[in-house]
């Protein structure tokens, strides 16, 4: 993108390319085919980046033009949604639940303590040896030695601390 080569922007893909690359590939059609998707375009949904300031005002021109065509279409299709339905559908009320008393914050604090009590009791008991004895409760070794650092940081830099 050095300024000699135009470059463009598809925007129903979203890539950059050379202008002249894709002129190759389309071989003079006015639609193609994304190099990088296979997603067909035509050739005037291109937007050159960096154009000359004629180019541009063109650019603009056609930009304010589709804009405007979308902003049509958008109120005929509102207008035809309001004449379909009917004036006035009165709204369906809640019902209001006056049967189920409050739950105070200490019952549902309880309730999450014993749901995430059952969920760990439940994962422990499918972990295997190996991982029970990494991630399990340390126990006081039979050989006496100090337990303070786990396998990963036995004999490492702060060895002098102990």
């Amino acid at each position: 993108m050095n300024g000699k080569q135009r470059f463009v922007y598809l925007p129903k893909t979203g890539i950059v390319a050379s202008d002249s690359g894709l002129k190759s590939m389309n071989k003079g059609s006015k639609t193609g085919q994304c190099p990088e998707s296979g997603i067909e375009y035509h050739v005037d949904e291109l937007i050159t980046l960096n154009p000359p300031p004629e180019e541009e005002e063109a650019m603009k021109e056609q930009l304010y033009a589709t804009r405007l065509k979308q902003a049509d279409s958008k109120k005929s299709k509102k207008r035809k949604a309001a004449a379909d339905q009917p004036e006035h559908t009165p709204k369906a009320k809640k019902a209001d639940n006056i049967d189920d008393p409050p739950v105070s914050d200490v019952v549902k604090g309880a309730r999450k303590a014993v749901s995430d009590a059952l969920s760990n009791t439940s994962k422990n008991a499918n972990q295997s040896d190996a991982v029970k004895s990494i991630f399990g409760p340390k126990d006081i070794p039979k050989s006496g030695r100090r337990t303070d650092s786990e396998w990963m940081t036995q004999g490492t830099w702060n060895r002098y601390a102990t």
